[in-house]
């Protein structure tokens, strides 16, 4: 005989209830796998924003990067003023991805 335990979800076998936690865990896990991959890293956006000029194109912008590059980071005021803003941009690129994805770390 299996004892049942009285839940919210009503009265559950423990095996039941391990299942039920477990394929919670793993939609979760599975949640922070793929938002991982979209997550971007600021050091490389920087190394690759000072070398390269390349910064909108990692953020999902690709239309102001080529507009960046045609004019030349804007005859280089666009490009330092892009020093100046690239931080904040890249903590919102990152925080719409962990919206997108309901997570809060």
């Amino acid at each position: 005989m299996t004892d049942k335990i009285e839940t919210h979800a009503g009265s559950e076998t423990p095996a039941e209830i391990i299942k039920r936690i477990r394929d919670k865990y793993a939609v979760e896990k599975q949640k922070v796998t793929e938002a991982k991959k979209e997550l971007v890293d600021p050091s490389r956006i920087w190394v690759t924003f000072l070398l390269l000029g390349w910064s909108y194109g990692s953020l999902g912008r690709m239309d102001l990067q080529i507009l960046y590059y045609l004019t030349w980071g804007g005859c280089g005021i666009w490009a330092i003023a892009r020093l100046f803003t690239l931080d904040s941009d890249i903590r919102t690129y990152n925080n719409e991805i962990k919206k997108k994805y309901n997570l809060d770390y």
